[in-house]
């Protein structure tokens, strides 16, 4: 689930500097209230047991935090389907954005702690394991991000000679 609004914020984003060669536009906006109204439901879901993990949503977008959360675990990925594959959807930096997992008994009681916070709640799809899909995008194993992940740095090193 991503908890907390896109509003499609571009501006200073990795997305415009590595792809369009761009340091331009505004950068997302934070709403004090809507961060607080955030942190605070994400403690009581936390001390309630209702996740299973959490990761903010920053440099990057959406598309990212998801690559490194199944980086991150070695093993599981995604499989996401969103309304609308954009660049606004996938690569906003938006900032009061938390991607979160929850098991499937814990759904309703979820949602319930959710909506009672009048926090924006999205469902992104499911964990899968070995595979990291964002439909319509990326459909690719998990082992194969991990490998592209741990060779960029010596890759990058390799191309300035």
């Amino acid at each position: 689930f991503l908890l907390g609004n896109n509003r499609q914020e571009l501006g200073g984003s990795e997305y415009l500097k590595i792809f369009e060669s761009k340091v331009t536009g505004n950068a997302p906006i934070i709403d004090l209230n809507e961060e607080i109204k955030l942190q605070k439901t994400l403690l009581k879901l936390i001390n309630s047991k209702m996740i299973n993990s959490a990761h903010d949503v920053s440099e990057g977008g959406l598309a990212i935090t998801l690559a490194e959360k199944a980086i991150a675990s070695k093993k599981y990925g995604c499989k996401v389907k969103l309304n609308d594959n954009t660049v606004g959807e996938l690569f906003a930096e938006s900032q009061s954005r938390i991607v979160v997992t929850v098991a499937q008994d814990k759904l309703i009681e979820f949602g319930k702690i959710c909506q009672e916070a009048g926090l924006f709640c999205q469902e992104l799809g499911a964990v899968a394991a070995d595979n990291f899909e964002i439909e319509g995008f990326i459909n690719v194993k998990v082992e194969k991000l991990i490998d592209i992940y741990e060779s960029s740095i010596p890759n990058l090193m390799k191309s300035e000679h």
